[in-house]
């Protein structure tokens, strides 16, 4: 496949989708530098497509569904304004996680470390017998 070729199929997808998988990925991934790139990429990928529409103001991609026809991509000149709205918001996120993934993740670690030894303290606290033992009736 050529590189034109592939630029024609990319602009047929609805840029949202690229900012979808970039999302799904980072859920995902466990190394920093996948996720930074997922965070990054995914949007930047996204603005490329909008960058480069197909042609303003017809449906790039139609589907039927329950007797409806959906356009599922059109990119007229609204849709481009919001399109680029979202994802310099989708980047500009990315950057900030990226920037507090450490102090959240350490953050995140005192606190489970914090509420195991409560828990541990409260379950060594309480009485505990077995289904059958003989033990205080209470009413």
């Amino acid at each position: 496949m050529t590189v034109d070729r592939l630029i024609d199929f990319a602009a047929t997808i609805n840029p949202g989708f690229f900012i979808i998988a970039a999302a799904l990925i980072a859920a995902v991934a466990k190394d920093v530098a996948i996720r930074a790139l997922a965070l990054i990429g995914g949007p930047a990928a996204a603005l490329v497509v909008l960058l480069y529409p197909p042609v303003a103001g017809i449906e790039v991609s139609r589907e039927t569904f329950l007797g409806f026809d959906l356009a599922l991509y059109r990119p007229d000149s609204l849709s481009l304004i919001f399109g680029f709205g979202f994802v310099l918001a989708a980047m500009l996120g990315g950057i900030v996680l990226l920037g507090s993934n450490a102090t959240t993740w350490e953050q995140l670690e005192a606190a489970i470390h914090d509420a195991e030894t409560t828990r541990a303290d409260l379950i060594s606290g309480i009485d505990m017998r077995l289904v059958g033992e003989d033990g205080p009736t209470v009413h």
